[in-house]
């Protein structure tokens, strides 16, 4: 329950939100207009490692019917990146 409260919080804070724009900007600089290039560089960024095949194509997906920065904030609310 607490791990829900907190997953919740990092998704809907200000601060998260502030951050996760920034990182956009940051990724679509650098990756230009390729959605293939900003799914490589958020994670390469974040998680300091390429996405894996199955996390390139949901993140694909999912920017295809949302934002990059909506993107970046699910980035840092994984696992890998929080802990």
């Amino acid at each position: 329950m607490q791990r829900m409260r907190s997953i919740l919080a990092l998704m809907n804070s200000e601060f998260s939100a502030t951050q996760a724009k920034r990182f956009a900007e940051r990724v679509a600089k650098a990756a230009g207009g390729d959605k293939a290039a900003m799914v490589q560089q958020a994670w390469q960024l974040a998680l300091g490692r390429p996405p894996k095949d199955e996390e390139r194509a949901t993140a694909l997906q999912f920017l295809g019917r949302s934002s990059l920065e909506r993107l970046c904030l699910l980035v840092f609310n994984m696992s890998e990146f929080l802990y």
